[in-house]
């Protein structure tokens, strides 16, 4: 019972363990009887089963994630076979899998390793258990995610390359053995020799693998600084919003919203580069996922009540302390009130981006209707908009907002330039 508890757990960590008390049938010991071994296994079969009907009925019920998670029987579990095992043993690409997604020519690397397989289980007549214990592991853990769409992750292989290993290894030790015997080398001195020759190819092995994490490690974003490893980057990301929200928050108790918009640098998922778009509405946020929604954030500090990451500010988050997301992650508080939005407004404005600015503007002078700084800058915005007469009607109404400053100043000299001469 203690077993199907653990692997209970397994399951609520990474369900692709789900096919795993399969293994302990096929490697159970000599003299054990399979009657006896089934009692065994029963409870985490009887587990498996469980976990297996919810991953196939909650999701089309709504109780469960679905969408990226969408699965189909058809081509896609070919591909992503061959994907996968081309992975297990591609030493000469520091991130083959830069793109998590099947590569519909993964099957010419992929089909001659399975073919490789296959015919070590016919000319050993499955009587060697490691490579068929091997397999059969690899199977196992790689059967659960084979029918994702649009999945196909490194780490979905974790459960099935401990097998891919194992079967890998009695080839090469197997093939070196029986090569040396038909060279005329005894029994005994062919094993050792085989023995010898599996080490010095896991210390190459060893050696390239190692040669690949550091240049996988280094490998940054074309023209940026951010990892091009997507796990690697997500850590970095949420480090510097850590470290910069270190530096800059209290003891007090606080909310944030974090602003979503403006400025922003897109990541392609297929270049490995950069692309800067001026666009209203955010997609894919590198940050919000990489700090999990923001729990992230108030597991480093408890003093902070909420996080939330907004499309366009609302009147209802007046009391949230406002964090504009700066370049890898970095967040800087800006504050409350009136001032903070002045802020965030130049700052869009200074980043030419005039309609956001506005859009932004709007339900702030719902809330500060008497403001005249962030009534002039609204009005700077509908100006470069192009919206003349909303940008004169601002305007005057900054006019008639006593008293008489640099704002109105500001707010007299802009009318001018918006209101055509009369004839």
């Amino acid at each position: 019972m203690s077993a199907a508890i653990c692997f209970g757990l397994g399951l609520l960590s990474k369900e692709s363990v789900i096919a795993m008390p399969v293994l302990a049938l096929i490697g159970r010991p000599r003299g054990v009887d399979l009657r006896r071994q089934l009692v065994r296994v029963a409870p985490m079969a009887g587990t498996a089963l469980a976990f297996a009907a919810l991953f196939a009925f909650l999701p089309p019920a709504e109780l469960a994630p679905g969408g990226s998670y969408a699965m189909a029987f058809q081509s896609n579990v070919f591909h992503n076979a061959m994907t996968y095992l081309s992975w297990s043993i591609d030493l000469w690409r520091p991130l083959p899998d830069l793109v998590s997604s099947f590569d519909v020519e993964a099957w010419r690397l992929g089909l001659p390793i399975a073919v490789v397989l296959v015919l070590a289980l016919i000319l050993t007549r499955a009587r060697d258990v490691a490579v068929v214990l091997g397999t059969m592991w690899w199977l196992a853990g790689i059967l659960p995610v084979l029918a994702l769409v649009t999945q196909t992750y490194r780490h979905y292989m974790y459960a099935s390359q401990p097998g891919f290993a194992i079967a890998a290894a009695a080839i090469v030790i197997g093939t070196a053995r029986s090569s040396l015997r038909i060279g005329g080398l005894a029994p005994g001195s062919a094993a050792r020799a085989a023995g010898a020759c599996a080490g010095v190819v896991a210390v190459l092995y060893a050696w390239q693998a190692g040669r690949l994490i550091d240049h996988r490690l280094a490998e940054r974003v074309e023209g940026g600084t951010l990892a091009l490893d997507p796990i690697v980057r997500r850590r970095e990301v949420a480090q510097n919003a850590i470290r910069s929200l270190r530096e800059a928050l209290g003891p007090q108790p606080v909310r944030l919203a974090i602003l979503m918009y403006g400025p922003r640098t897109i990541l392609g998922a297929r270049s490995g580069k950069q692309y800067t778009e001026i666009v209203g509405a955010r997609a894919y946020s590198l940050l919000e996922a990489s700090t999990d929604n923001g729990r992230t954030i108030r597991l480093f500090f408890p003093q902070v009540d909420t996080v939330v990451f907004l499309d366009r500010w609302r009147p209802e988050y007046d009391d949230f302390v406002m964090v504009l997301p700066l370049d890898r992650g970095n967040l800087q508080l800006i504050g409350q009130g009136p001032e903070a939005h002045l802020l965030f407004s130049r700052w869009l404005l200074d980043s030419k981006e005039y309609r956001t600015a506005a859009e932004h503007l709007g339900p702030v002078l719902e809330r500060y209707p008497e403001d005249a700084d962030l009534r002039m800058l609204f009005a700077a915005a509908l100006a470069r908009l192009e919206e003349d007469a909303e940008s004169k009607r601002q305007l005057e109404e900054v006019v008639r907002t006593p008293p008489a400053g640099a704002t109105r100043t500001a707010a007299e000299s802009l009318l001018r330039r918006v209101t055509p001469p009369s004839r």
